[in-house]
């Protein structure tokens, strides 16, 4: 190289070799302190995560139940959000019906209300049976079942008494459905 033509001296090539030796080192003491910055980052993101409260579905805060300074335990709730857009319709089905309902059956749901006419009693609302419990109640000799439904409009309805048809499982190959007592 340029050395060995006596281009550069001996000084200047020790020299230049020790610069790019420390360049080197102080390479890598950038990469270790990168790496400790991410991991203190990660460290301080994964702390506000364990303080943030995060709903697992999409929807809008309708009820707060726990308020600042309030002690909260893991796992108990501290608001409610609800999905204007979906609905869960409880019902109540006959012991003899259980047996031909399925979790994914389709339902359909009208609002029935005594001593008015409004137009929202004459939607249909589509939906699925999400729940079905599996306990009979021995009072009243039946079970309770749970849809969820579109609310296309975001309607008003949610707490008004309703009635709920069950299209019967394919497994009993019948047309049939049911009717379930429902609320909303």
């Amino acid at each position: 190289g340029l050395r060995k033509r006596q281009a550069i001296s001996e000084e200047q090539y020790l020299a230049d070799q020790i610069a790019a030796e420390l360049a080197a080192v102080e390479v890598e003491q950038a990469s270790e302190r990168r790496v400790l910055s991410q991991a203190r980052l990660d460290e301080a993101e994964a702390k506000l995560r364990a303080k943030q409260i995060t709903s697992p579905h999409a929807g809008v805060v309708t009820e707060v139940l726990k308020h600042p300074g309030e002690s909260v335990s893991v796992g108990s709730p501290v608001f409610r959000v609800d999905n204007p857009e979906w609905l869960h319709v409880t019902g109540k089905l006959d012991v003899g019906d259980c047996w031909r309902v399925r979790v994914g059956a389709t339902v359909r749901v009208h609002v029935e209300l005594d001593g008015v006419d409004l137009p929202i009693e004459h939607q249909r609302f589509a939906g699925k049976i999400t729940f079905m419990d599996s306990k009979i109640d021995h009072e009243t000799q039946m079970c309770t079942v749970i849809a969820s439904v579109e609310n296309r409009d975001s309607l008003p309805i949610a707490g008004l008494e309703a009635a709920m048809i069950i299209t019967a499982s394919p497994v009993d190959r019948s047309e049939e459905s049911l009717h379930a007592r429902t609320s909303k």
